[in-house]
């Protein structure tokens, strides 16, 4: 149990008006943790093997720096001169050890093989190998590919991450300083996906070509709008944030506004990715953060309002939000929604059998899976069963040439984890998610407006991935996992925390 003087205790983040410096080991923690989140879109998403390296390494190290015990002064403590270690603190965290069950789990899996790859000049196929079949078992394939190695780096990644975050980080100024980076950062990410946009180019910083079309520093614009998404959420939350706070303290001036004004730039560059079901995220978003917000106003005190200049604000994000939709030419995204909404599309139809056919593919192996990252190697063999999915044919001048079609991901993460994981890897996940929600309802963390309204854009990004593979981003998956320990944390060491 932590003591009265422990730093972790919300109640010596604003028990006294003393202002108190950060520990210089947190300091340091703070920047290795903005250079990892920053890292991970610019490094096109985090979707290569080298960059996937470099982002264990780093986690790796802000874990070590997260370990390191501190001795505080008064110059960075409110209770006076004491020794912390942090290692109590991450014993007694449950999804430390949730954490490492999966990540044991995952690694059974690559210790136990039941497939191996085989290639030739013809192509490549999986065959069946001895293997215990009592035990989790996966794939013996290449890791520049994928392989339940491969999964290991970016679940471990976020697995540290997300330990460093939780026992490292002591006080709300440096989850703030956190958030302020990242925001900045999105900001920067947006404003280079408007100028590749504006140039006509298919290349990710007019140097990295992508088979697909780009957004940002993605080389899928589905992922690089779900990651534009998420940022929405980080912006509304710190303009909800301070606009409360400013009628606390009845401020004459607040960064409210201007984080309502990057919301909405944030908002026009998901709607300009051209990604129907980003969009649908964000507006569903919306609508709950509109309702959240209304709800707080009704229940604040008669706080004197500035009725003018917030209509004069709304004028001015109104003209904004017409000229960038206008520039970005987003009415490509529109007519994309009227095509989902209008009837079912063959790409829509096709992700349907596909979800159907990874859902044979989970009832073959219900309990142990096939193993992480094996989806692509594993799919072909109920693939086939359905043939709007599996073949197409192509006109030549010779005749009618057929060829199959590859699918990497399920376009459905719920589907694909758990037909790789199974029961017994996905209860793990689950375990994790109820101890998140379980905590929050303890400490009334969702009481908090920036904590809720992250939280909002984390239960659609959830809701996104089931018609998409935005979890297969490390840089998504990363970033929303942090995402969910930093809503907790402030939560408890928020000022207000106190009075509730």
């Amino acid at each position: 149990m932590e003591t009265s003087r422990h730093p972790f205790n919300p109640r010596f983040s604003t028990g006294s008006a003393k202002r108190v410096s950060l520990h210089p080991v947190e300091r340091v923690l703070i920047s290795l943790v903005l250079i990892h989140l920053i890292f991970l879109p610019w490094a096109l998403g985090t979707m290569r093997l080298g960059a996937q390296i470099i982002s264990l390494a780093l986690a790796a190290l802000i874990f070590i720096v997260a370990l390191i015990p501190r001795r505080y002064t008064d110059e960075n403590s409110r209770t006076g001169s004491h020794h912390l270690s942090m290692w109590p603190r991450l014993l007694k965290f449950p999804l430390f050890w949730i954490g490492l069950l999966l990540l044991i789990y995952i690694g059974i899996q690559g210790l136990n093989p039941a497939w191996r790859y085989v290639s030739s000049e013809k192509g490549w196929w999986m065959v069946r190998i001895p293997y215990i079949k009592w035990l989790p078992h996966g794939t013996e394939s290449p890791i520049d590919w994928a392989n339940p190695w491969r999964a290991l780096m970016i679940y471990g990644s976020a697995w540290l991450l997300m330990c460093s975050l939780w026992i490292g980080i002591t006080r709300r100024r440096a989850l703030q300083v956190i958030l302020v980076g990242l925001a900045s950062n999105a900001l920067l990410l947006a404003i280079v996906a408007a100028a590749q946009r504006l140039t006509g180019t298919n290349k990710i910083l007019w140097l990295v070509d992508s088979p697909n079309q780009i957004w940002g520093t993605f080389f899928y614009r589905n992922h690089g709008a779900a990651w534009f998404a998420l940022m929405v959420s980080l912006f509304c939350g710190l303009a909800f944030w301070h606009y409360l706070k400013a009628l606390r303290t009845f401020a004459k001036s607040s960064p409210a506004a201007l984080y309502g004004f990057f919301s909405l730039l944030m908002i026009v560059t998901v709607i300009a990715g051209y990604s129907r079901g980003a969009v649908i995220s964000t507006l569903l978003f919306l609508g709950l953060f509109i309702i959240t917000f209304l709800v707080r106003q009704f229940t604040l005190p008669a706080y004197p309002q500035k009725n003018v200049i917030t209509v004069f604000l709304i004028l001015i994000l109104a003209g904004f939000t017409f000229v960038g939709l206008e520039g970005l030419n987003a009415k490509n995204t529109w007519d994309r929604m009227e095509q989902l909404f209008d009837g079912e599309t063959k790409t829509m139809a096709a992700r349907k059998m596909a979800t159907q056919a990874t859902y044979d593919m989970w009832k073959a192996s219900p309990w142990l899976g096939h193993g992480a990252h094996s989806f692509r190697f594993i799919f072909p063999r109920y693939q086939q069963h359905y043939p709007e999915i599996y073949e197409y044919e192509k006109k030549r001048r010779k005749g009618v040439t057929t060829h199959r079609l590859y699918w990497e991901h399920a376009h459905n993460d719920i589907a694909q984890t758990s037909a790789e994981l199974g029961i017994v890897g996905v209860s793990f996940i689950v375990l994790g998610w109820l101890w998140a929600l379980g905590r929050l309802i303890r400490t009334r963390a969702w009481a908090n407006p920036l904590s809720i309204t992250l939280l909002l854009g984390m239960l659609c990004t959830l809701a996104h991935s089931w018609g998409e593979f935005v979890f297969q981003n490390p840089a998504i998956l990363i970033t929303w996992v942090c995402f969910g320990v930093i809503s907790l944390r402030w939560g408890e060491l928020d000022p207000t925390s106190q009075s509730r």
